[in-house]
């Protein structure tokens, strides 16, 4: 068996690398990419003369004719920006914060059940995101404790709060990952 020093070193390492790996996910917003093909939807409104009537205003200003990624509080844009929606600059890329955790009372009264279903599983993608990075913190000191006094309670604590924490963050995952997120909420009203 590894002595204990070496062990608390071992996990001390790579339990700061899987926290920071986390965090820098948590920093970065491709998570759920949508490529929008703008040339073959303006060569169409060319075409038609009352699609170009009905889409004119939505192709320059709604978000869901652009090429974007979502993150889990930003939407960022690949290529070209809608006009007058207040992005700003992250990591070189031109991003708007989602307001889809905020909206507007008047908009929220008129969602159905999917875009309510939507609201609530943004948000609770976002609280079991921030609870499984709290759970993570508190096992990556229960083991530190636990190999500074070689106590085998501790570190059994340990291994059973890690397995919660990994099951909470994989619950995020999945919460986020079955997110509809082409429902037309605040954002694209």
């Amino acid at each position: 068996m590894w002595s204990s020093p070496l062990l608390l070193s071992l996990t001390s390492v790579f339990g700061l690398l899987g926290l920071a790996l986390i965090t820098l996910a948590l920093a970065t917003d491709s998570w759920t990419d949508y490529q929008v093909n703008r040339r073959e939807i303006i060569n169409a409104m060319n075409r038609n003369t009352e699609l170009n009537a009905r889409l004119k205003d939505n192709v320059v200003r709604n978000p869901l004719y652009f090429s974007r990624s979502y993150g889990l509080f930003l939407v960022c844009f690949s290529d070209a920006v809608p006009s007058d929606i207040g992005s700003f600059s992250k990591f070189g890329s031109p991003c708007i914060w989602n307001d889809d955790y905020y909206p507007l009372d008047a908009a929220y009264e008129k969602y159905d059940s999917l875009q309510l279903y939507r609201y609530y599983a943004m948000w609770g993608a976002a609280i079991l995101y921030l609870l499984g990075l709290v759970v993570f913190i508190i096992c990556s000191i229960f083991g530190m404790v636990g190999c500074w006094r070689r106590s085998t309670k501790i570190v059994l604590t340990t291994a059973l709060l890690m397995l919660f924490s990994g099951n909470v963050r994989n619950s995020f995952l999945f919460q986020f990952s079955k997110l509809p997120h082409q429902l037309c909420c605040s954002l694209y009203s």
